[in-house]
């Protein structure tokens, strides 16, 4: 006779697969990094809706992102980690940050400032800061798109508008050099 708190043997595999099924798939949930494609939908999404409103209030809902390249990443707190080895893999991360940050800001086709409406002494060079950007330590200096990327320096993504049809395409820029763009406005938060 058996007893009511006994379990068999197919109700204890049972349980053994059902737990490393939820192990599988929460291990493919954080794979996917699902809170930073979200922040960068996000972006885009109130990109898009800003364009379409012909009322400036409010502002963009769009984050600076932290990335550290390539290891540990010293005095840098950063919130995206991208284990890049080789200087391929390097050059790939940073394009892809460059990238996302021109898709966010409407690829140059959106007018999410309201150049086209807005009187001409409201509007400036309006720059987003997409990403700062900080290699570790292995990293050894490489040259990027013509200039020479030192891991000690800290680098910025960004992107922007002048004015109407007038777009800062995304690049990679030394932080110094952030002057350069003069930006009146960013419409990004750290």
């Amino acid at each position: 006779m058996k007893k009511s708190g006994e379990l068999t043997t197919q109700q204890l595999v049972g349980i053994i697969i059902l737990i490393a099924s939820f192990a599988v798939i929460l291990f493919l949930l954080f794979r996917l990094n699902l809170g930073e494609t979200s922040n960068k939908e996000i972006c885009h999404n109130s990109v898009v809706l800003k364009s379409q409103s012909k009322i400036s209030s409010g502002s963009l809902n769009c984050k600076t992102s932290y990335v550290c390249i390539g290891g540990n990443c010293e005095d840098f707190i950063s919130s995206i980690d991208v284990s890049a080895k080789t200087k391929d893999e390097i050059i790939e991360a940073i394009q892809s940050e460059i990238k996302d940050c021109w898709w966010m800001f409407g690829e140059g086709k959106i007018d999410y400032v309201g150049y086209s409406w807005k009187i001409d002494y409201l509007v400036g060079t309006n720059c987003a800061l997409c990403s700062v950007i900080k290699f570790g330590e292995s990293v050894e200096d490489f040259e990027f798109n013509g200039e020479l990327i030192s891991s000690s320096e800290r680098y910025l993504v960004v992107t922007g508008m002048r004015g109407e049809n007038d777009y800062i395409e995304s690049r990679l820029i030394k932080s110094e050099n952030i002057t350069d763009l003069k930006c009146d406005y960013f419409i990004t938060k750290a």
